[in-house]
This record gives C-alpha cells, sequence and structure tokens, in this order.
C-alpha cells in the first residue's frame, strides 16, 4: 500500500505519460514491473489520471473561452468605436459643422484655408447616414434613380407651401413641353 503522497506521484506520472501519447497496454506493462502491483491498480491510477487530465483539458477550455470572448469583445468595441465615430463625422458634415483645411494656391504660395462643408458634401453625408442606417426602402432603391418617389421633408407650414408651389411649376412646364 502506498502513501496518499505517492498516490498523487504515481497519478501526475502516469498523466504525464497519457499526455505525451503513450499507450495505456505500455503503461500498463511498464508500472506493474516498477511499482510492483496488479494491473488492477495502475488501471485505477490510469482512470484517476484520466479525471486528472480531464480537468486539466477544462480549465484550459474555460482559458481559451475566456480568451475568445475578450478578443470578440476588444474588436467589437473597436468596431462600434469606430462605426460611432464615422457616424460622428458623418452628422457633423450633414449639420455643416465639420471644419477642415484646404490648400489654396495663391501668389505667395499655397496656404491652408480652413472650410465647412459645402451643399453638396451634407447632401452626400446624410445619404450615407441614411443608407448605414437602414433607412432606405430597398424596393425604392430597385428602381431607377430618376423614376424614383422624392420625399422632401419640411420643418413648416411656409416651407410646405413654397415646396408645393415648386411641384406645381414643375408639373406646368412638364405639360407645355
Amino acid at each position: 500500500m502506498c502513501t496518499r503522497l505517492e498516490l498523487n506521484a504515481r497519478i501526475t506520472e502516469i498523466s504525464g505519460k497519457l499526455e505525451e501519447g503513450i499507450e495505456r497496454k505500455e503503461i500498463l506493462h511498464h508500472y506493474t514491473a516498477t511499482w510492483n502491483v496488479t494491473e488492477r491498480t495502475v488501471e485505477r491510477y490510469v482512470a484517476l489520471a484520466c479525471d486528472v487530465l480531464a480537468g486539466h483539458m477544462q480549465q484550459k477550455e474555460a482559458i481559451m473561452e475566456a480568451i475568445r470572448a475578450e478578443a470578440i469583445t476588444e474588436a467589437t468595441e473597436k468596431w462600434m468605436r469606430s462605426s460611432l465615430e464615422l457616424e460622428a463625422k458623418l452628422c457633423a458634415i450633414a449639420d455643416g459643422e465639420f471644419e477642415q483645411e484646404k490648400l489654396v494656391r495663391t501668389k505667395e504660395g499655397f496656404v491652408k484655408v480652413p472650410c465647412k462643408p459645402s451643399l453638396r458634401e451634407m447632401i452626400y453625408a446624410i445619404d450615407k447616414l441614411w443608407k448605414m442606417r437602414g433607412n432606405y426602402d430597398p424596393k425604392i432603391m430597385d428602381i431607377p434613380a430618376k423614376h424614383r418617389p422624392v420625399q422632401i421633408i419640411v420643418d413648416s407650414e411656409k416651407e410646405k407651401e413654397l415646396v408645393e408651389r415648386i411641384l406645381l411649376q414643375g408639373k406646368r412646364k412638364t405639360e407645355n413641353s
């Protein structure tokens, strides 16, 4: 009979051999002779070593899962930050608040001039924002641009009347042509 310390040492040794890929038969044959015990005793040692290895594997898998989860979280946060930064810049352009420097050639050379976005850039930013947010109806997007219905958003009754007059003038022009 062996002590608890010897038992732990034997199980550790067998688990090391199993990790190395040594076959069960070889382990049984070698350790029955080395420790002068029965095959049944070595089989119990092997079973306990397998339990120890299973525990180690579960720990390793838990660590790997934690690492994977951390990597996925980090990548998601990075993507979300970059998406939010992009959206913030597009909103600033759409509002006409985004200021950038452009190089302008003068008699003295090139000069950096601060400038605000043009109307075209503002409309383009709004278009990008709407697309990012999924505000476009896919059915409408399949229709060629010249045949798509136009949506005009107005803030007041005055703007609504102005848009109606412009649309009425457009209809008259097409009827007269």
